[in-house]
């Protein structure tokens, strides 16, 4: 069997049709990624914006601690709890040692803990749902509970978490604070 060759002329007439054929797949798997990126982000933002989860978790629930708010509280309470929940996002998705994904657990608890569960519940409720999901399955995703995988949290405005000795990991003091509200705990 003999090997074809090519001679210059023959060649040229190749290379042009060769790098038309590599241009064209780039922009189709280009092309692809933005349409794909496109839905998810459409989907995730129809999700966020609907955001139907929270609302019935939050009509189906009371908080257990007792506290309500007036309609005037929590007109006034508004701009405090959308702070909050941006800050619970930022420190949810912070990026940590050697860009890993790691949740700033300080920046994540401590702003909660003063916070009665009528005040924590507007907070839910203004977090809503963001990149996907609600700050409860953010909390899923990204919290530890493992003796090995997390720090030994304690506060003594938190259940069950007053002192080192209760050895409280991430999730089981996000629990803890969380447990005033009356918010079915799904993490």
């Amino acid at each position: 069997m003999a090997i074809p060759t090519f001679t210059g002329r023959q060649l040229r007439g190749y290379i042009p049709t060769i790098l038309t054929y590599a241009v064209l797949a780039v922009v189709v798997y280009l092309m692809f990624r933005l349409v794909k990126k496109g839905f998810t982000n459409l989907s995730q933002g129809i999700g966020d914006f609907l955001n139907t989860d929270v609302q019935e978790q939050l009509q189906v629930s009371e908080a257990q601690d007792g506290t309500t708010m007036t309609e005037q509280e929590v007109q006034e309470f508004k701009s405090t709890a959308k702070q909050i929940a941006d800050a619970q996002e930022n420190a949810l998705y912070t990026t940590g040692f050697l860009g890993m994904s790691d949740p700033d657990e300080e920046a994540l608890f401590m702003p909660l803990l003063d916070y009665n569960g009528a005040q924590l519940r507007e907070i839910y409720r203004e977090y809503g749902q963001r990149r996907g999901k609600t700050l409860f399955e953010a909390y899923q995703n990204k919290l530890r509970g493992g003796m090995l995988e997390s720090f030994a949290y304690y506060d003594d405005r938190v259940q069950g978490c007053e002192n080192y000795f209760d050895d409280c990991s991430e999730v089981d003091f996000a629990r803890g604070i969380w447990m005033k509200s009356g918010l079915p705990i799904s993490f």
